[in-house]
């Protein structure tokens, strides 16, 4: 308000007080005119003080803005991973956890809360509720299975590759190193709920113990408790759960659902179940309640698990299986709950599935039964809870052993269509496989070949691709996986393909003497099956090859020639394949071992070859011509004429990768080696002062 209209109004209403108190005083009272003045003076000076400063008071400034540069990530996209919860058809998740979930949030340290509760409670549908929130409020937001370290570790670097952490060359370890230290700096709101988490080792040491991060761990254990600030959930009070039936079914019978409620033990899980049957099938609590009654728990379940496992809970699953499971028109339904059952609790991807036809009408059908739930960005994610596959897993008269065969032969075709593999999906058929294991303990070993033979092909299948990918998983799979189960199950042929491909992991790594433990072990097994099956005779060739390698790194000589002897052998009927450096290999054996004159006419035919061979690929021709130059350089190491051969082919391999390397800085090392071969060449003629100038060549251009 201006000044001047404050000033009015003080000087108003300080003359209205003082005429009204001075006619008060001289009329009514009769008091003489100069003491009434006096006394309506008085409270016209105490009107005026106040007013008097109100009018004189300097309005507030308007608060100064600040302008904040932002870092950069906090313009950058949302970044959502994992299989986020889609809400549910009937179930709602606890208002009052997702309230207690956003008033925990600090904003400037790292904020630990932990969702305990009994199974079927809501634990995960709650959290799943806040992230969806926290989704809309733009935040960061991570969904992490936790049920073991590996889905933890699995999580983390899919986080990696969003963020665009994940380097060349980087083990997962590093991997999730840098993916903690990010969050510890992070600024952005972000949000990391570890689902399921089973045990607290397997999620402790990847918690960010700084940054802007809140961390939300569910469990139906409370052994989490100790990791940071509790939100229980419970189980609903009658009065809710008798709300929950009447949303959910629009049945106006408060009496029938408060009955039914009280059956099912007012656990969220079986009220959800309950509740879809109604609506599809029963219409009405009655028809429901003499079903579920009627339904003896000992006639539909075979097996009670030792922790938590209700009966009600149980009967309402069975319940609402029980319409899939008897219809003989489709069975589609009832084969996807059977797999559904034994495959990860943690999601199955919609991809995966749709291996079956019609799958996608059958996943709706499911889902209007509250039997499963989608998950994850664009619903990719297929959900059951786990009380709801051991119900299924549990009923009387299920085939446990035939489901198991027909998952993994499901997931074994998904690993021979290698074309259409990402990294995430071979993840997920690695959690699958280690299920599916867990599963087969309670299945009498003598009847498992099959599935054993399913499992092991679909390991063996995902090595191959994590072969060019992720070397470390490859070997994993293979030495603590694969290879037991070809062992047990007595297939030679893959047994010496998963000791050839862990034997060359060792190479690669340079752990020179495990290579050469089981390129070995491969090379009897491939010479054994070889004599019997011409196909086998190209791998074995390739295991000669390795080996060769393995032994002349730990200075075994004498069995490299040997070996290379019989890889030449192999090679000569397909010289395109390999036979050149066969004969590199062979030759700088004999040498090593003193047999100079066989060393020599090797190398003589391998400078044949190479003179023969028609490869217009400028990479493998320097390649080729650096290989001949070390090998006569080196068998001719005695002789000054023969020596001499090699300088041919040696200024040729570094004028080759000269060339190269202006086009691929990659080829500097190939470079470096070429001068050295060239350097040691004029060494040994004796003319020293060339060396000079063949150094000065690699800095000159081309």
């Amino acid at each position: 308000m201006p000044r001047a209209i404050k000033w009015a109004i003080t000087l108003v209403v300080g003359a209205a007080v003082f005429a009204f108190g001075w006619w008060l005083c001289d009329f009514p009272l009769g008091m003489e005119t100069g003491n009434a003045l006096g006394v309506a003076a008085l409270p016209s000076a105490l009107i005026m003080s106040p007013l008097g400063w109100w009018a004189g008071r300097e309005a507030p400034a308007p608060p100064r803005v600040i302008e904040v540069q932002l870092p950069p990530e906090e313009h950058g996209d949302q970044v959502v991973v994992g299989p986020v919860p889609r809400a549910p058809q009937h179930f709602q998740p606890p208002v009052d956890v997702v309230r207690a979930l956003a008033g925990i949030v600090d904003g400037s340290i790292a904020v630990v809360c932990t969702v305990t509760g009994l199974r079927g409670v809501g634990k995960t549908q709650a959290a799943g509720a806040y992230a969806r929130q926290r989704i809309a409020d733009g935040w960061l937001v991570a969904w992490f299975p936790a049920q073991s370290e590996e889905l933890v570790v699995a999580g983390l670097a899919e986080l990696a590759d969003a963020l665009d952490l994940r380097h060349a060359g980087d083990s997962t370890a590093m991997t999730v190193a840098r993916v903690r230290n990010h969050l510890q700096t992070l600024r952005r709101p972000a949000l990391l709920v570890f689902d399921n988490v089973t045990d607290p080792a397997h999620v402790m040491p990847h918690l960010p113990a700084t940054g802007s991060a809140q961390i939300v761990l569910t469990s139906a254990s409370h052994t989490i408790d100790q990791l940071g600030t509790r939100v229980p959930v419970e189980l609903f009070s009658l009065d809710t759960a008798v709300r929950f039936l009447a949303d959910s079914t629009g049945l106006p019978d408060p009496s029938g659902a408060r009955t039914l409620a009280r059956e099912l033990g007012c656990l969220p899980l079986a009220l959800a179940q309950a509740a879809a049957r109604i609506v599809r099938i029963d219409h009405d609590y009655a028809t429901y309640l003499r079903r579920y009654q009627s339904a003896a728990a000992d006639r539909l379940l075979t097996a009670l698990p030792g922790d938590p496992y209700p009966y009600g809970a149980a009967k309402a699953i069975l319940l609402a299986v029980e319409p899939f499971t008897a219809d003989e028109t489709d069975r589609t339904p009832a084969e996807l709950l059977d797999l559904l059952s034994v495959l990860s609790p943690d999601g199955v991807s919609r991809d995966l599935l749709a291996l079956r036809p019609n799958a996608d009408d059958a996943l709706a059908a499911l889902r209007d039964a509250s039997l499963i739930e989608f998950a994850g960005t664009g619903n990719t994610v297929v959900v059951m809870h786990r009380l709801t596959q051991r119900a299924i897993r549990d009923r009387a008269g299920h085939d446990l052993l035939a489901t198991l065969v027909s998952a993994a032969g499901l997931l074994h075709v998904a690993a021979e269509d290698r074309g259409k593999w990402q990294r995430d999906l071979g993840e997920e058929l690695i959690r699958h496989l280690d299920t599916l294991r867990s599963h087969a303990l309670d299945v009498s070993a003598d009847s498992l070949d099959e599935f054993l033979r399913l499992r092991a092909d679909t390991l063996y299948d995902l090595s191959e691709w994590y072969w060019h990918h992720d070397r470390r998983v490859a070997e994993r799979i293979l030495l603590r996986q694969a290879l037991p189960l070809y062992r047990r199950l007595k297939q030679r042929r893959r047994q010496a393909g998963c000791l050839h491909h862990i034997g060359v992991s060792y190479l690669d790594s340079r752990v020179w003497d495990r290579a050469a433990a089981a390129l070995w072990q491969a090379y009897e097994l491939r010479v054994e099956l070889a004599a019997t099956d011409e196909d086998l005779v190209p791998p074995l060739a390739d295991t000669c090859a390795a080996l060769g390698r393995a032994l002349q790194s730990t200075s075994r000589f004498r069995e490299s020639v040997r070996i290379a002897e019989h890889e030449v052998r192999l090679r000569r009927s397909d010289p395109d394949a390999g036979l050149f450096q066969a004969l590199a290999r062979l030759a700088r054996g004999q040498e090593m071992v003193g047999d100079a004159a066989s060393a020599w006419r090797t190398a003589l035919e391998l400078e044949k070859l190479g003179q023969a061979a028609a490869d217009d690929d400028p990479a493998a021709v320097a390649w080729r011509q650096q290989a001949l130059a070390d090998v006569l350089s080196l068998c001719g190491r005695r002789d000054v004429r023969r020596a001499a051969r090699a300088e041919g082919p040696a200024r040729a391999a570094l004028n080759a990768y000269r060339r190269l390397v202006v086009e691929d800085v990659d080829f500097h090392t190939d470079l470096r080696s070429a001068v050295a071969t060239l350097a040691t060449v004029l060494e040994r003629l004796g003319r020293h002062s060339d060396v000079v100038d063949a150094t000065h060549l690699m800095r000159s251009r081309p």
